[in-house]
């Protein structure tokens, strides 16, 4: 008799944090998107999809930190939105705090992308990946105080 294997859900809950309406409506700020993951996890795809420019064959490799960016503009409102993608996997995780200033905190997003590919891994990485961003963000507010900016 075979036994069914019992899904296993993750319940994560999100508080979203209030910005200004000055902040975002604010006319020509940039954004910023730094992706991370494992190797061959699909960042470069998600970035091409992102900004339209998927093209037919595979995506090269990336090594250490690529950069590349969109710009729109719409309503009069120029829109600069700037990609970085970690390359290498883990080797390469101390870049992750190389995007990150004193400058762009407010508009930077760090995107986090798992391989669905081999599950048995999706977890550590995801952890992984998780503390990085903590530890980035933690190191950058010991140098500058952010509730002061």
């Amino acid at each position: 008799m075979l036994k069914k294997k019992r899904r296993q859900t993750l319940n994560v809950n999100f508080t979203p944090t209030k910005l200004s309406s000055s902040y975002i409506l604010d006319k020509n700020v940039d954004r910023i998107g730094v992706f991370l993951g494992e190797k061959s996890s699909g960042k470069t795809t998600l970035i091409n999809l992102l900004k339209g420019t998927q093209k037919e064959e595979a995506p090269k490799a990336t090594y250490a930190m690529e950069y590349s960016f969109v710009k729109r503009t719409t309503n009069n409102r120029k829109e600069v939105v700037n990609f970085y993608e970690l390359g290498g996997g883990k080797e390469l995780a101390d870049l992750a705090s190389v995007p990150l200033t004193k400058e762009n905190y407010k508009s930077i997003v760090y995107i986090i992308v798992i391989d669905l590919s081999d599950p048995s891994t999706l977890m550590d990485s995801l952890e992984f990946w998780l503390r990085i961003v903590r530890e980035t963000v933690l190191l950058f507010s010991g140098f500058v105080n952010i509730h002061n900016l």
